[in-house]
């Protein structure tokens, strides 16, 4: 049932889906071998994503968390054992720095791993104290992830991994917070459930702009734009097209936003923010592109106006052990409908909900011939090595053959 799970047809995918979950509901003894496979299979259908798979990866993950949060306890032990050994991997990769090691890390299935579980945790940290307990080892895994290799080649990657910390951190708490209108969505306006935990991020971000020369002119136009969700890494003749600079520069800009909105609930969004705000003046003044810097000068004034906001709230806190005080400050600012920065963040996510739909609707359309090549690419690989192997052996029989 599980294999049949993980099949491309639609309405089997759902009906194996609905059995497995009856089958554990009525009998929790199976719980155990049923969801260790159905985690094996999905990780195994990861190998690879694209614009036409990422549906049925999503469609697998969501049932696998429903699957996940019928027993929390035996979800544990499952979730401890699996993070336990990508952290493994992580450490090996160190040890030895191989390339070998290093590509058991960086893949898709290592990636589609570390956001199952992020989001597992996220979704069940309140619900069980045992899950609670696995947000500081993953968080530990995702940055010993993008610290093996931090050069510009893999930002993709480390973008992946800042949406695995920003997960963790309660974004789709923040995300479901605001309706398509841009106002708080009904029953969520007094949610603050997100930025409760501090999860490291924006360390990982603002070392994007040392990263990258956003001055450099870029030697290839570009015909098609790029979508950083269908990748994991920059090719070297990718870096030199100008749809680079443009992803990179506009998927920074968005985690950012969502970085410095997650934590502006706080009282110490004004030390939180400092780094950032010091980090983008410094690239506004050396960067001389317009298209990249319009975003930023946007940003920066809000994050500045949110940060006196917050200082003009929480100077009513005259003791800082008065933690009533504090929380109470805290339930207002994230609940408080002249927010700078929560209102400029539903505008942002609005723009970029339709941004975001209309690349993946193009990559839908063209991945067909995408993986068309890539299949046809990787069959000329193997008829190569094949080849090479096959002459390798007749020079070893050839050697043989003389020595004796």
């Amino acid at each position: 049932m599980c294999v049949v799970w993980s099949q491309d047809d639609d309405s089997r995918r759902v009906l194996a889906l609905i059995i497995l979950m009856k089958a554990v509901k009525k009998n929790p003894d199976y719980f155990s071998s049923c969801s260790r496979g159905m985690y094996l299979v999905y990780v195994k259908s990861s190998k690879f994503i694209y614009g036409s798979n990422i549906g049925k990866n999503n469609f697998m993950k969501n049932g696998l968390l429903e699957l996940y949060s019928l027993d929390l306890n035996e979800a544990y032990k499952h979730a401890f054992v699996f993070i336990r050994q990508l952290a493994i991997t992580v450490r090996k990769a160190f040890l030895r720095a191989s390339k070998e090691d290093t590509r058991a890390v960086y893949n898709w299935q290592f990636i589609c791993s570390l956001r199952f579980w992020s989001e597992f945790v996220s979704r069940n940290a309140n619900s069980s104290e045992l899950v609670r307990t696995l947000v500081h080892p993953l968080v530990q895994v995702i940055l010993g992830t993008v610290s093996l290799s931090p050069g510009s080649r893999w930002i993709a990657l480390r973008f992946h991994c800042v949406e695995c910390l920003h997960i963790l951190a309660g974004v789709v708490q923040l995300r479901n917070r605001f309706s398509d209108d841009g106002e708080p969505a009904a029953g969520t306006a007094g949610a603050s459930s997100f930025g409760t935990s501090l999860v490291p991020s924006l360390p990982l971000l603002l070392d994007v702009f040392r990263l990258f020369d956003f001055n450099k002119r870029s030697s290839m136009a570009s015909s098609a734009p790029m979508d950083l969700r269908l990748m994991l890494h920059f090719s070297p003749s990718q870096r030199r097209e100008t749809a680079c600079l443009d992803a990179v520069c506009s998927w920074l800009h968005d985690f950012l936003t969502e970085s410095l909105t997650l934590y502006a609930g706080s009282v110490a969004f004004p030390e939180y923010s400092l780094p950032a705000v010091t980090e983008m003046r410094a690239f506004l003044k050396t960067c001389r592109v317009a298209n990249f810097t319009r975003n930023f000068k946007v940003l920066v004034k809000k994050v500045k106006e949110h940060a006196d906001f917050v200082k003009k709230r929480r100077s009513c806190v005259k003791n800082l052990t008065d933690s009533q005080a504090i929380t109470a400050v805290e339930a207002g600012l994230t609940t408080a409908s002249d927010s700078p920065l929560f209102a400029y963040y539903a505008i942002h996510r609005k723009a970029r909900v339709l941004e975001l739909t209309a690349l993946a609707e193009r990559f839908k359309n063209e991945d067909t011939a995408l993986d068309a090549e890539d299949h046809k690419s990787a069959k000329k690989t193997k008829e190569r090595l094949q080849k090479k192997s096959s002459a390798d052996a007749r020079i070893h029989e050839g050697r043989r053959g003389g020595g004796e």
